[in-house]
């Protein structure tokens, strides 16, 4: 897996497979990033906090924990989100916002979830259109204090 710690900058395309934690790891870091294919995670395919980050594509396959995870203050933005086969498909938790465009998750127990897991934080948003869910328990799982916002189905 790759885990980036206090680091910037541009990345354009990001291949991932048969990780036995996170596939793909930001802390305190800000990142553009074209492409990220991650596939066959134990944990999260995708976990980012304590930063700022933004994503053309993102195709996150057979996710042992969460497709996409958000936390501790960051803000993240996708234009395409492909998910398949995790727990949860995209979580944001702990005062964090996630702006999603044309979001596809599929075979997941949660399509979409927003909370609070850590008491110095509060609640966390996501804001998402063109959202397409299918074969879950759960299309949304929303916590105290937090909010999901689908404007388009």
């Amino acid at each position: 897996s790759i885990n980036l710690i206090l680091s910037n900058g541009k990345l354009n395309n990001v291949i991932v497979e048969n990780s036995d934690s996170d596939g793909l790891d930001f802390d305190f870091s800000e990142f553009q990033i074209e492409k990220v294919n991650v596939k066959n995670s134990l944990n999260d395919c995708l976990d980012f906090s304590f930063g700022k980050y933004y994503i053309k594509k993102v195709n996150a396959l057979m996710c042992g924990d969460k497709g996409i995870s958000v936390g501790e203050n960051s803000n993240l933005k996708i234009d395409e989100t492909y998910v398949r086969e995790s727990n949860t498909g995209v979580s944001s938790k702990d005062s964090s916002k996630v702006l999603l465009a044309n979001v596809d998750i599929e075979d997941v127990e949660n399509c979409l979830s927003a909370n609070n897991k850590k008491q110095e934080f509060g609640g966390a948003i996501i804001k998402t259109n063109n959202l397409a869910c299918k074969n879950y328990e759960k299309k949304l799982d929303i916590g105290l204090d937090s909010s999901i916002l689908v404007y388009k189905n």
